[in-house]
């Protein structure tokens, strides 16, 4: 529950930051969130341009094996929750698949 309230309060920030918002709805609501620290750099690093370079050049044996890390990338979602979708949760919308 503090990382939903944390991921909602850094868009509602980000909204009145940018002109979308008049005013910022999670304001004052410190009790169940912590402050994100995006200078910590004790957590996982990214992947270097050589690393991206290596895993999307690599030969893949199956569709999903070849897709799901090329999802990932663009989309920001982990391969597992990737690994669940069917192909019914894909379609086109407003000619956007």
């Amino acid at each position: 529950m503090k990382k939903l309230l944390a991921a909602l309060s850094s868009v509602l920030t980000w909204g009145k930051r940018n002109g979308y918002l008049t005013n910022d709805p999670s304001d004052g609501i410190t009790g169940a969130m912590r402050k994100v620290n995006h200078n910590d750099t004790t957590g996982r690093l990214p992947y270097s341009s050589d690393d991206l370079k290596l895993i999307f050049k690599t030969q893949r044996d199956t569709a999903a094996n070849h897709w799901l890390p090329w999802l990932a990338l663009y989309t920001g979602a982990r391969l597992e929750e990737l690994g669940q979708l069917r192909k019914a949760d894909v379609r086109i919308e407003d000619g956007i698949s």
